[in-house]
């Protein structure tokens, strides 16, 4: 008789790749009116700059671009940024001058707008690195408007970026922390991905001064590393952080080999099943898992249960003060999945400078080639772009359920920010 595998291949075959659906499809965009505070005042401007990650340029933003263009909202302008793109191939310009790049270009725009008599709402939408070059560039933004009362601070949206570097803790992923064997000045972008930037807080092992999983006895160095400045709940990068209203991490739960799932979500601990099909889970499927942070009526917020236990399992480790559950000694961390090691220093540095919403997907595609999760929120993978444009139409309805005036957040709107949906 036919085997397992047979069978398992039929049933898929009944689900050809484009009549795959979400779980529930998203309605059309709907348009939100954010009236002006006086008569015949122009409302502020809701500037979206999009940032890239590494290899990437302005158009892995096209898909974005034409959702938020389908809003229909006049006061949106949005614009991808380009200053980094040369930059931001592998290995790179290091992450401190690309930040300065973007910087520069983002107060263009905005100074350009307010030379035109326009109040401005700031939002972030990054992708993988781009999230790193944004919190770079913060510092000498926000330096640049203080004291200008046009220009208030929206949403910060990063979109599987390694917050806490792609450190391989164990096993398949000590691949990435080879960059230790070539000189920095060659390939400084990616020894400071990989946390390998020259300085450690607590030290690294004496044998051969390779990091490889944060284990065994350890020196202190010299200099700080740059990843673990932007975490200082003290510094300048995460006070800038604080200024905006929200601040949303975007995490894959399985299969983003370029940036795991704790890496993105800023925490410890990954408690969501990866589908199998040895488990049974032969239908392919997207979905958000769990959207901690998010009030109830919101679109997010009635996604939050999609996850089963394991989303409310999240929720409670996003309201954790200090969700660092795996730790080895007072030193580094290692995720509960085994693909990233990270000072805990730096995790709870951004945990305890001001509070972030996540949101958990994952895309289970197993037939006709796997999907490439990790450029899933922006559009990249042809094979799932239908599903990649219900799952942004998703990410957008954070800008339309929580809009951001010139005084800043609704309060009453905003929801708890890291505590789990009722």
């Amino acid at each position: 008789g036919p085997s397992w595998l047979d069978a398992a291949w039929a049933a898929a075959m009944a689900v050809p790749p484009e009549r795959m659906e979400p779980m529930e499809p998203m309605e059309p965009l709907p348009s939100v009116d954010v009236r002006a505070e006086e008569p015949g005042q122009e409302r502020a401007v809701q500037l979206f700059a999009l940032v890239h990650g590494i290899c990437g340029s302005s158009s892995d933003w096209s898909v974005w671009e034409d959702r938020l263009a389908l809003c229909g909202r006049e006061d949106f302008l949005v614009r991808a940024a380009s200053s980094i793109t040369e930059g931001s191939s592998f290995g790179g310009w290091d992450l401190q001058r690309l930040g300065d790049l973007l910087a520069g270009e983002v107060l263009g725009w905005i100074l350009g707008l307010l030379g035109r008599g326009r109040d401005v709402v700031l939002h972030f939408v990054c992708h993988s690195m781009g999230g790193l070059i944004m919190r770079a560039a913060l510092p000498r933004v926000c330096e640049e408007l203080q004291g200008e009362a046009r220009v208030a601070y929206g949403h910060v949206l990063t979109l599987n970026t390694p917050h806490l570097g792609v450190h391989g803790a164990k096993g398949l992923m000590m691949w990435k922390n080879l960059s230790a064997l070539i000189p920095a000045v060659l390939f400084k972008q990616i020894h400071q991905l990989t946390l390998q930037d020259g300085s450690d807080d607590c030290g690294r092992p004496d044998r051969g001064g390779l990091c490889f999983g944060g284990r065994g006895r350890r020196q202190p160095l010299s200099r700080p590393r740059l990843l673990d400045e932007l975490a200082r709940p003290d510094g300048q990068a995460c006070r800038c952080l604080a200024m905006f209203a929200h601040r949303t991490a975007v995490a894959a739960t399985h299969w983003d080999v370029v940036v795991p799932f704790c890496t993105a979500a800023i925490c410890a601990e990954n408690p969501f099943r990866a589908p199998s099909l040895l488990a049974g889970d032969i239908v392919p499927f997207w979905r958000v898992d769990a959207a901690a942070g998010f009030p109830e009526g919101t679109t997010l917020g009635a996604c939050h249960t999609r996850g089963g236990d394991a989303a409310w399992v999240f929720a409670d480790l996003c309201a954790s003060e200090r969700p660092s559950a795996a730790r080895s000694g007072r030193g580094w961390c290692y995720s509960s999945d085994g693909e990233v090691a990270f000072p805990a220093a730096m995790l709870d540095g951004l945990c305890a400078a001001a509070p972030w919403r996540r949101i958990a997907y994952t895309c289970h595609q197993p037939w006709w080639g796997h999907a490439d999760v990790h450029v899933f929120a922006i559009g990249k993978d042809r094979k799932v772009k239908q599903w990649s444009v219900d799952f942004i139409d998703t990410l957008i309805s954070i800008f339309l359920d929580d809009p951001i005036g010139p005084e800043g957040s609704d309060p009453e709107r905003a929801g708890p920010a890291c505590t789990a949906v009722g």
